[in-house]
């Protein structure tokens, strides 16, 4: 399927962009699979070696994909009136960011009881929930993002790209250094977005040298370098959003992209809901007595996706799509439009 050059640019600025679906849904299966590979020390068990250094080498790309990914749309939200994008925020990341941080903390509490050693009684399992460290920290990251490019003209935006990056390298604390290079990416796809779309649909030879570069990133990660939030990384995340984007809109009609999109337009369902069924189901695996980590990850990857996309299927009753978002203030307002709500736009 060929796309002229700029075209790519021209979809993000419309928010029409299959192509973004695809590397976005590609982007959150990376995060699937990241949690039912760590969720195996509820089993007592290790990964074999081939999987931690893959999970490792893409441990550099899963959220910074994402987070740049958001930034090429926030040119397109922030030309809504202020208060339509505020309160299109709030419901669309705030409130989830509020639902399924307390599922996480009810998932600990009841898991820890039920099937666990009760370590976690309410206090901590509501602790555990709002700790940076879980799963939510990127809605809650996001919505922040948001509000402060809102309060920032574009000049402003544009020059704090390059310092965010380069001083994330700076900051020894790592979920510091999370948020301050996350910040960095946002604010870089919203500079591609608005002065550079030209750069989202490149040439056949700039195409390759993308796909190079980030499996390069990747072979370097797994290596046992540490990528992960790390400055340099960012050249393998912008380089997999282009190689990645090219080779969507190349085969877009085949299967396994077409699959990805899907989930990239509900990415909403699927990053904030699989979390849980994750662990429930490393839970029920104990109970069982599975001793196969490989089997353990695959049943677990497979349930964590299985059940959002039930949950996508329901979205369209109120009290499951209350799950995902608040309703619109006036039928004036537009609906949720899959894939270009959190956590993308």
């Amino acid at each position: 399927m060929a796309v002229a050059r700029g075209g790519a640019g021209a979809q993000v600025r419309s928010g029409h962009a299959e192509w973004l679906d695809a590397v976005r849904g590609a982007a959150v299966l990376l995060v699937v699979l990241y949690h039912a590979t760590i969720a195996l020390a509820v089993l007592d068990l290790e990964p074999p070696r081939w999987l931690d250094a893959v999970v490792d080498g893409l441990a550099p790309l899963r959220v910074p994909v994402l987070v740049l990914l958001s930034g090429l749309l926030l040119p397109r939200s922030s030309s809504k009136p202020a208060g339509t994008y505020l309160w299109g925020k709030l419901r669309l990341i705030g409130w989830p960011w509020l639902v399924w941080t307390a599922v996480t903390a009810s998932v600990l509490a009841l898991g820890s009881r039920f099937a666990g050693d009760g370590r976690f009684d309410l206090a901590r399992a509501v602790s555990s929930a709002l700790d940076p460290r879980a799963h939510t920290w990127y809605l809650a990251h996001l919505l922040l993002f948001y509000a402060v490019a809102l309060l920032l003209p574009e000049r402003v935006r544009s020059s704090l790209v390059v310092p965010l990056l380069l001083g994330a390298g700076l900051v020894d604390d790592e979920l510091w250094r999370r948020a301050v290079l996350c910040a960095g990416c946002f604010l870089l796809g919203d500079w591609v977005a608005r002065r550079r779309p030209q750069a989202l649909a490149p040439g056949r030879w700039v195409t390759a040298a993308a796909a190079v570069t980030a499996v390069t990133c990747v072979v370097v990660a797994a290596s046992g370098v540490e990528a992960r939030y790390q400055p340099w990384s960012v050249v393998g995340v912008a380089a997999t959003v282009v190689a990645l984007g090219a080779a969507a809109r190349r085969w877009g009609s085949t299967r396994p992209v077409g699959l990805a999109a899907s989930v990239g337009r509900q990415s909403l369902v699927y990053y904030t809901a699989h979390w849980a069924v994750v662990a429930v189901v490393a839970n029920a695996l104990v109970l069982v007595g599975l001793a196969d980590p490989v089997v353990a990850v695959a049943v677990m990857v497979v349930a964590g996706l299985a059940v959002p996309a039930l949950l996508v299927a329901l979205r369209r009753h109120r009290p499951v799509g209350l799950l995902f978002a608040l309703p619109a203030r006036t039928s004036r307002e537009p609906a949720v439009r899959p894939g270009y709500g959190a956590p993308v736009g």
